[in-house]
């Protein structure tokens, strides 16, 4: 394994490319690690050389990373939208409440329409009784109007 000032100086130097290749500075976002898996593989055993090895750096960093709030945001964002839309389904537009309150709202117009439409259809039926008996009466007294105008006319021809 490279010494301490070695890997400071590998460290700082592949900082300062990354920060010329941004054009801008990121000591709060940027930090380099160096790694030594072989040096990490033959001490697996002794953790301060296990730290030297600048593998528990790496995987603390690594925890980090997959701890962090974004991580976090991304894993609940799924759940998030999911709940979104079934409380959408339960509470919204399409909700089944929503569309049976909207449906009792139908039925009964269609209820009062149809009790509206019974009674104007016996109104309809008592109207056209009447007319027909009107009719009727009408006709019957023409029929005998025209009864006693041919009696008054067969007395005129035939005075007998």
């Amino acid at each position: 394994m490279k010494s301490e000032e070695d890997r400071k100086e590998q460290s700082d130097y592949v900082y300062k490319n990354i920060v010329q290749l941004e054009q801008k500075q990121r000591d709060d976002e940027l930090e380099v690690l160096t790694v030594s898996v072989r040096y990490a593989e033959e001490h697996d055993n002794n953790a301060d050389e296990l730290e030297k090895s600048g593998m528990n750096a790496l995987f603390r960093k690594l925890t980090a990373l997959t701890q962090s709030e974004g991580v976090r945001l991304k894993k609940e964002t799924p759940l998030n939208n999911l709940r979104a839309v079934v409380n959408h389904i339960l509470t919204g537009d399409l909700s089944v409440k929503e569309l049976r309150d909207d449906l009792t709202l139908l039925e009964t117009a269609i209820e009062k329409s149809d009790f509206k439409l019974s009674r104007k259809t016996i109104a309809f039926e008592q109207m056209n009784e009447n007319f027909l008996k009107s009719i009727e009466q009408q006709v019957q007294t023409v029929n005998a109007a025209l009864d006693r105008f041919v009696n008054i006319l067969e007395k005129e021809v035939d005075p007998r």
